[in-house]
Parts: structure tokens; sequence; C-alpha cells
């Protein structure tokens, strides 16, 4: 299994082309708030990977989630989501 954590800008520059068809895609992307730039979008990979999971969360430490009245399971509700997904993606030998 080949395992790749990349930049926005590399994520950008995929195509079905140069990934393997066994590619499934964990994408974390910054949540629509007032301070979003207007033009901002999460990455759309329809046409390019089928096997997505998408994860909006705010880039802060987890060291200060109660100074934005977060706990864990409110800033990362999608924890134990994303957990069985990453299972059922791994090919077990």
């Amino acid at each position: 299994m080949d395992v790749r954590i990349i930049s926005r800008k590399e994520a950008e520059t995929l195509s079905r082309s140069n990934l393997s068809k066994e590619t499934s895609i964990i994408s974390f992307y910054d949540p629509i708030t007032s301070r979003t730039p207007k033009n901002y979008r999460k990455i759309d990979y329809s046409g390019i990977c089928d096997d997505v999971f998408y994860v909006a969360i705010h880039d802060i430490d987890i060291e200060i989630l109660d100074d934005y009245g977060l706990t864990f399971d409110t800033y990362f509700p999608e924890a134990e989501e994303l957990a069985k997904f990453t299972i059922d993606i791994i090919p077990i030998s």
C-alpha cells in the first residue's frame, strides 16, 4: 500500500491518469466561514477518484479547542466515520 500526504497545490494537479485504480482520498479542507476567502472551494475529486472522504475542519491546535468552545467530539465529529472508511479501504492480506 502506498500512503502519501500531499499539499493542496499538488492535489489540485491530480488526474485519474496519474492515480492507480486502488486510490482512495481523504481530503481535509477549511470549512466555509466569514473568514474564508470568497473563491475558496474544497477540491472536487469527481472523475478523478471514486473513494473520497471529505472532512471540513478548522486548522487549529487541539490544545486550544476550549478557546473556541469545542471539544474533540464537536471539533472532529467525523473521526469514527473516517476510521471506518480507512479500515474499509486497507487491503487485508
